[in-house]
């Protein structure tokens, strides 16, 4: 049974740090919901217009996983279920 520690909290912030699209995701359903918020930030990156009308600013909206900014290639899936793995191992 998961335990609520491996669940993964994503959104999309801007500058006013308020948060939108605000989810939380399963191990096994973070990288879907990762790819999905990715499509919302590449909407709202080329100012979409429904996008405007929610307030989100264009130009400082960034995806977040557990709180820190996420990167993609930077931070891969694999080195975050690695620590899910180990977490699981030592309880």
């Amino acid at each position: 049974m998961d335990n609520k520690d491996d669940w993964h909290n994503i959104y999309i912030t801007d500058c006013t740090g308020k948060k939108f699209f605000n989810t939380n995701a399963s191990p096994m359903a973070t990288m879907s919901e990762i790819h999905n918020l990715k499509r919302h930030l590449e909407a709202i990156k080329s100012g979409a217009k429904l996008y405007a009308k929610v307030g989100i600013d264009k130009d400082t909206a960034v995806l977040m996983l557990d709180g820190a900014s996420y990167h993609g290639a930077s931070q891969s899936m694999d080195d975050i279920l690695d620590d899910d793995l180990l977490n699981d191992l030592m309880s």
